[in-house]
């Protein structure tokens, strides 16, 4: 978020401090900050009239323009299309410093541009260091004194940029939020805008609000205002918008947009004579439905996109982006203002999905406090009515639910206890009262209510925090641990590093993936989980996302599809395997069961490896490891998905299977919640690499089906007399073979020799391999290939 330093000096009048030192300290107390850029306006540049416009005699794009600065005319040669006879406009006079195509600012000299000279310039916002607009002359309002120096009016300001997180994006992403952010740090007064109440003021009769999707809208607040005025907007108002990162279009959008960068509450603003009907309302798109948005665009909509519509015709994509059919023009006379909160799963969702992140839609995604609603709607329309001469003719807030903060229980103790600081309780109260926080006169134990717009308090650990970052961190004494002694490895921790690199080994790639179920995997795969064993989430972050994950398999699914569509790989590069090792939830069989927790293990076979017998390799070789044969296929299935087919039904909707690509093969190995691994010696040890070249033989062996790999591994170590550094099983024939009437089961192995303390002989390591055979058919009656 841009952040203009003048604007916050307004709201902030005792601020004393720099703009880098306001980026050092919200950078140590809130979020990063940096100085990415200023403003500052050559004082020789002035506002000029344009008297006449000529043909350039040599150039068909250029134009020769006479100016006036009220004291003497002046010609210059300028190429922009939107300059007409009677504008006003920025004057740049040879030696004035304007900004460069590379951002850096030069001195202009007194030239001829196609054999006509040329006095100076007209500037483009981009070259007064504006904003970024370059495409034609800034054109300032008409009643901009002429002759006056544009730095009056656009006053030097420095920028700040700030990485706001998301736990704060609904109360600090605006001006006024910075700067209380800004007076809890500094112990400053806030001089917030003078507001005037909205008055009670129902809509005219025939016009009414229709919420249909009661579920995606906590607060709407309709206003309808007539006698509008559209122009330009006076230049204080063009010099915080353009501060701010956004750029004037006229009084009215602008207002939007200005409340909006001040209060963080996106508004819109509709032309009332271009809605359709009088009932205004809020739904879900019909499916194909479609709407031309302001940017030109046509929007291909989904029953899951919210519209605000008029008499049931889309406008706006509710929370993101108007439509062109309702935009405010110049002989706009009356407006529909709309100031709502959305539920911000459902904007995050269209916006995503159309790929439209505008400023609204970036807002209403992180959540917006509904209780502040009403502020921007009565800020809005009080500057309509100063700036554009708008009469309120009525309103309608539709409130079903309102916000009511309860009071979170605060202990001071509980700060020094949880953070080892040392925080005297007057000063936990000084610091919650300058956050706006309500907090009582006594007591060890207080009763403190936050501010309407600070979401994100909602219990005595996010009061702590606030407590604790305000105070300093780095006021928090640094302690060394109490022991430098390295803990020893549990088995359970053991566990999963060593079948984490045996699937890397194998060429896997780990995943991490949401802890929710993925509704839509399941629906693709045929999965029907029983209800009772689905453990529901209190508070989803969206529909689809109730369930916690009953299995790893669906979004291992959805990841590798989502790989196979969107990578491009050459034919001959394999895909990847892909695993995941994390928690599933579920309730017991039983009624009243607690839930239950597991750890799993996962993994996707796609593509070229797809098949049911290299699923069950790699799931012997992981049972194997631990000196498993076998388990019970609940505890270690295999589940194949075929590319028409999954569990016997058909995969998904027709649109679905469209998308997706039916040819991969799913493999799921999952180890028993009791299971664990067992090691003779749990002490972390570090043994030094060998100075001396290694030797490689390998071995293949006919062993009886029921003997174990892990077996043969152990003999071949145990035989070598320690100068067999590695033992890795490369290849298996797992069906049964004849080795002569006995079936049998092929293995081979890579055997590395390698010696601590000296280069090993030929001799030496041909000794140890024949004795490793012969201890392999002694113990095993294994048999060479």
């Amino acid at each position: 978020m841009r952040i203009s330093y003048n604007w916050l000096r307004s709201l902030l009048p005792e601020l004393n401090h720099t703009p880098a030192e306001i980026a050092a300290a919200l950078t140590l107390r809130s979020f990063a900050t940096t100085l990415v850029g200023q403003i500052h306006i050559d004082p020789r540049v002035i506002a000029v009239k344009i008297m006449q416009l000529e043909p350039h005699p040599n150039a068909a794009r250029l134009q020769l323009a006479t100016v006036t600065d009220g004291r003497q005319a002046i010609r210059v040669v300028c190429g922009a299309p939107n300059i007409a006879t009677g504008a006003m406009v920025p004057y740049a006079p040879p030696g004035a410093e304007v900004r460069h195509v590379d951002g850096q600012p030069r001195p202009l000299a007194k030239v001829a541009i196609r054999g006509v000279p040329s006095a100076g310039m007209l500037a483009s916002p981009r070259e007064l260091s504006l904003g970024e607009m370059h495409s034609g002359i800034y054109l300032l309002p008409p009643n901009t004194p002429i002759g006056s120096r544009l730095n009056e009016h656009f006053p030097d300001d420095v920028i700040l940029a700030a990485d706001i997180t998301p736990n704060r994006a609904h109360d600090a992403a605006s001006h006024l939020g910075i700067a209380r952010e800004l007076s809890a740090i500094y112990k400053l007064a806030v001089q917030e805008p003078q507001i005037p109440p909205l008055p009670s003021s129902p809509l005219p009769d025939g016009w009414s609000l229709k919420i249909q999707a009661a579920e995606d809208v906590r607060r709407y607040i309709g206003v309808l205002l007539e006698r509008v005025h559209v122009a330009a907007s006076p230049l204080w108002l063009q010099a915080r918008l353009w501060a701010a990162g956004g750029h004037p279009i006229n009084n009215v959008v602008d207002i939007t947009n200005y409340v909006m960068y001040e209060l963080g509450i996106p508004t819109h603003a509709f032309d009332a004579a271009k809605l359709p009907g009088h009932t205004i309302g809020v739904r879900r798109a019909h499916p194909q439905e479609r709407l031309c948005t302001l940017d030109g665009a046509i929007q291909q909509l989904t029953a899951a996109d919210p519209l605000i519509v008029s008499n049931d015709q889309p406008i706006a994509i509710a929370g993101i982006i108007g439509g062109a059919n309702s935009e405010i023009g110049d002989n706009t006379l009356a407006l529909w203002l709309e100031i709502a909160s959305f539920k911000p799963y459902t904007i995050q969702d269209t916006s995503r999905r159309l790929r439209l992140i505008t400023d609204a839609a970036a807002r209403h995604m992180k959540d917006l406090s509904s209780a502040l609603t009403r502020e921007a709607a009565a800020r809005a329309v009080h500057l309509l009515q100063e700036l554009t001469g708008a009469a309120l003719r009525g309103l309608i807030d539709y409130y079903p639910q309102p916000v009511k903060r309860s009071p979170i229980l605060f202990r001071p103790a509980q700060v020094n206890r949880r953070t080892g600081s040392a925080v005297p309780a007057q000063q936990c109260r000084d610091i919650l009262t300058r956050l706006r926080c309500a907090v009582p006169d006594d007591g060890a134990a207080w009763s403190v209510t936050p501010p309407a717009e600070r979401l994100d308090l909602t219990g005595e650990h996010d009061l702590i925090e606030e407590v604790v970052r305000l105070y300093g961190l780095e006021r928090i004494p640094t302690i060394p641990p109490l022991t430098g002694q390295i803990s020893p490895l549990s088995d359970r921790q053991q566990w999963p590093e060593v079948v984490r690199d045996m699937l890397v080994t194998a060429g896997g790639s780990e995943l991490y993936n949401y802890s929710f179920e993925d509704e839509t995997a399941l629906a693709l795969l045929g999965w029907k989980i029983p209800p009772a064993q689905r453990v529901r989430v209190a508070n989803p972050p969206s529909p689809e996302q109730q369930y916690l994950r009953t299995s790893l398999i669906p979004r291992l699914v959805s990841c590798a599809l989502a790989n196979k569509a969107q990578l491009a790989r050459p034919a001959s590069e394999p895909e990847r395997l892909l695993f995941e090792m994390n928690t599933v939830f579920s309730y017991g069989r039983e009624p009243g069961a607690m839930i239950k927790e597991a750890q799993h293990i996962a993994f996707v076979l796609p593509g070229q490896y797809a098949s049911k017998t290299e699923a069950g390799r790699l799931r012997d070789a992981l049972l194997e490891r631990f000196g498993l044969s076998s388990a019970p296929p609940n505890l270690a299935a295999i589940h194949t998905f075929g590319p028409s087919t999954a569990a016997g039904r058909k995969l998904g909707l027709p649109l679905v299977a469209v998308e997706i690509v039916l040819d991969w093969l799913i493999a799921h190995a999952e180890r028993p919640p009791e299971y664990t691994l067992t090691s003779e010696n749990n002490a972390v040890q570090y043994e030094p690499l060998s100075k001396y070249p290694p030797s490689y033989r390998d071995l293949s062996l006919f062993v009886s089906p029921a003997t174990a790999a892990a077996a043969v591994q152990e003999i071949i170590v145990r035989t070598s007399g320690n100068l067999v550094a590695r033992v890795d099983l490369f290849d298996e024939y797992a069906p049964p073979v004849r080795r002569g009437k006995t079936p049998a089961r092929s293995l081979a192995f890579h055997l590395t020799y390698q010696s601590p303390d000296r280069t090993l002989t030929d001799e030496e390591i041909n000794t140890v391999h024949d004795r490793i055979v012969a201890a392999l058919k002694s113990e095993l009656g294994a048999e060479p290939r």
